[in-house]
């Protein structure tokens, strides 16, 4: 079964895994039936891609990304200097689409954004270096990184805090207004480190565009800063900057809107609640006049808005994570306010499930505005946009949303305020973080493994080249130590929390709280199944014995080998990361 090209695999991800020989194909553009000689020069082009090969499949296990930066940082170098990329065909429902992948960036963390400018796309990397594909797909470095103070971070003790994901600090979102001929406005959304505290920024930078060659022609300069400066929180994690969301789309010439999340300020998380409190700027839609730097509460009520578009009816739609389950698109209307952080269709993240503590009603979305649609279980739904009906006319009145833990691209069907349906289209292994559309109507997908899926209508190019060449990924500047970080340079403690915090944190907790599983502080040394109020499994309640180093490690590797029937799953994780996340456990201090 070719990869994209069967219906079948993309309805059922996890029974039609993508196998490595077709991965292959994928990324080399494996020719068929050529001749003898073009063959050979392939096949011993594929020793020099081995390292991509298994790069590429240990991305696709969902390995944390921290614990495999040395094999990206070797999958770079091995990438040939032209990527020979095929168009592949993928069926939907109502086109057939073809979309080719290559990999555009050797980042190790999520995140990153997408916008175009004169037919080129800017790219930002999680930690705001900017580089751009150009319309020959020619990568370059534009000499440009988003001021977000990475460098007074890196000096503060906070740095090193046991409880501070430098991960969760990023750019969010890139947004280009044309100004001339060839000139732009690139706004972007960002935290930027203040000190004692995290700034949600929107600035400004001024670019120009010449034979397809982008250059900054201004500094930055800040349009608008939230109120107030995101203080550390009093529970669990310090800062939950992946909770700040920061789409932002143009709503007249002289104002954007900009979606600001909660940064996990919802009571529960945090002993503060921000997203109703009309003093404050977090949980709220933002209508921002870039000329004066003005802005006012447009809508409230919000927790992680992660997309955000206009659609040509004039309608505002957006997309937002709730928590275990509710994620939500919703049509956003002046004044209104969408509940948050007291109603929601998800639950507390942890097992068994338990209801919204706020909520009076599980289940329910009383004395708020509705989403329009709501995903349970949880999808991570993330940017979403109106699709260009010259390139796609059977979707002229839908919308497409990315997902991050679906790896699904999601085709809405609207029906003036409603949806009618969400179609999936999956891509097993990619995280879509950010999608734009291009001058032309194609579409261009981030995922958070550092690749670029283009996609285009299939019966339009029929007659167009059926691969893409892809050149410059070598020459990029390499990502900064935050965005690649090297386990070499690191004791086996400080190893072991960088793979916590890739492969663990978004589970467990280091403060006492209780996640999707129970809090690891103090583990080493502690019963077995010893924190109140957690449903352990059966498997782990029935053991009597305490965490030691080796039996954690034995644990992390191989879950079942310790509690036959434990609903933890299958890592992915080898000995060594398994040696270094106890050791760095055993540092850790909590109640015994």
């Amino acid at each position: 079964m070719d990869w994209l090209t069967d219906r079948s695999s993309l309805k059922e991800k996890s029974a039609y895994p993508i196998r490595r020989t077709d991965r292959f194909r994928a990324i080399v553009g494996w020719p068929g039936k050529r001749t003898k000689g073009i063959l050979v020069v392939l096949a011993l082009a594929s020793v020099a891609l081995l390292g991509v090969i298994v790069g590429m499949w240990l991305q696709r296990k969902d390995l944390p990304s921290r614990a495999i930066s040395a094999v990206h940082r070797k999958l770079i170098q091995t990438i040939p200097l032209t990527q020979v990329v095929p168009w592949r065909d993928v069926n939907t429902n109502l086109h057939v689409i073809q979309v080719a992948i290559a990999r555009i960036s050797g980042v190790t963390i999520d995140g990153g954004s997408l916008a175009e400018v004169g037919g080129n796309i800017l790219i930002a990397s999680p930690h705001g270096q900017l580089s751009y594909l150009d319309a020959r797909y020619q990568l370059h470095s534009l000499d440009l990184r988003v001021p977000m103070n990475i460098e007074g971070l890196r000096k503060d003790p906070l740095y090193k805090q046991p409880l501070f994901n430098v991960a969760f600090f990023r750019t969010h979102a890139l947004l280009a207004i044309r100004t001339g001929a060839n000139s732009y406005d690139l706004y972007a959304s960002f935290n930027r480190f203040a000190g004692t505290c995290f700034e949600f920024v929107v600035g400004k930078v001024s670019l120009e565009v010449n034979d397809e060659i982008v250059r900054p022609t201004s500094s930055w300069s800040d349009v608008w800063t939230a109120n107030p400066c995101v203080p550390l929180k009093d529970r669990g994690y310090l800062f939950v900057g992946i909770q700040s969301g920061g789409r932002m789309v143009r709503r007249t010439d002289d104002t954007i809107l900009v979606a600001v999340g909660d940064h996990q300020m919802d009571g529960f998380y945090d002993s503060r609640a921000v997203s109703m409190d009309p003093t404050n700027d977090l949980g709220k839609l933002i209508e921002l006049n870039i000329k004066t730097g003005a802005s006012r509460h447009f809508a409230v009520g919000l927790r992680n808005p992660l997309g955000l578009t206009i659609a040509p009816d004039g309608r505002i739609w957006e997309t937002e994570n709730g928590p275990q389950g509710g994620d939500e698109v919703n049509l956003m209307i002046e004044g209104r306010n969408y509940g948050w952080p007291i109603v929601t269709y998800g639950m507390v993240y942890g097992y068994p499930p338990k209801n919204w503590p706020f909520n009076p009603r599980p289940g329910r979305h009383d004395g708020y505005t509705r989403p329009r649609f709501a995903f349970v279980p949880s999808v991570a739904p993330t940017s979403i946009i109106a699709p260009d009906p010259r390139e796609f006319p059977n979707w002229s009145d839908s919308l497409l949303m990315c997902s991050l833990r679906g790896n699904t691209l999601y085709v809405l069907k609207t029906d003036g305020d409603d949806i009618v349906y969400a179609e999936p289209i999956h891509f097993d292994g990619y995280r879509l973080r950010d999608i734009i559309s291009m001058p032309d109507g194609r579409l261009a997908i981030l995922a958070d493994d550092g690749s670029l899926l283009l996609v285009r209508n299939a019966e339009m190019h029929r007659k167009d080249a059926q691969h893409i060449e892809v050149r410059g990924l070598s020459s990029l500047p390499p990502p900064s130590p935050e965005e690649a970080p090297s386990p070499s340079a690191m004791t086996t403690e400080e190893r072991g929390h960088a793979y916590f915090l890739g492969a663990c944190a978004n589970c467990h907790g280091l403060a006492g709280e209780i996640g999707i599983g129970p809090p690891l502080n103090g583990v080493i040394g502690r019963r077995v199944a010893a924190v109140p109020d957690f449903g352990y499994s059966a498997a782990l309640a029935s053991r009597h014995d305490a965490w030691t180093e080796s039996l954690m490690k034995r644990f992390i590797t191989n879950p079942q080998s310790v509690a036959h029937g434990t609903r933890m799953p299958e890592t992915g994780l080898g000995e060594v990361h398994a040696e270094a996340i106890a050791a760095y456990l055993k540092t850790t201090r909590g109640p015994k």
